[in-house]
């Protein structure tokens, strides 16, 4: 069966087209890299990357590949934009 979490895989997120943003490897903690300029975290409960600092240039298609215990491979692509609304002084990034 799948695991629920990806607590016991290693997961890496790349943006593309192959800059290496985060690694996590079980039973060490993740490993930030250029690409997301250390500002990355991984949480394996949920499986998602969370990016303290978001600019524009982080906007990008990002790939997340989940090598399980067993062996088997999940690549899911996620693209990130950027909106932002400002008024005034005040900008809301959405």
């Amino acid at each position: 069966p799948m695991n629920q979490t990806a607590c016991n895989d290693v997961v890496e997120w790349r943006r593309q087209p192959s800059a290496l943003c985060l690694k996590y490897d079980p039973p060490n903690s993740s490993s930030g890299f250029g690409a997301c300029n250390g500002t990355a975290q991984f949480h394996c409960q949920n499986n998602s990357l969370v990016l303290n600092t978001v600019i524009y240039e982080h906007e990008g298609t990002y790939m997340e590949k989940i090598i399980s215990q067993d062996g088997s491979v999940k690549k899911i692509y996620i693209t990130l934009k950027i909106i932002c609304k400002c008024a005034r002084d005040l900008c809301i990034f959405l």
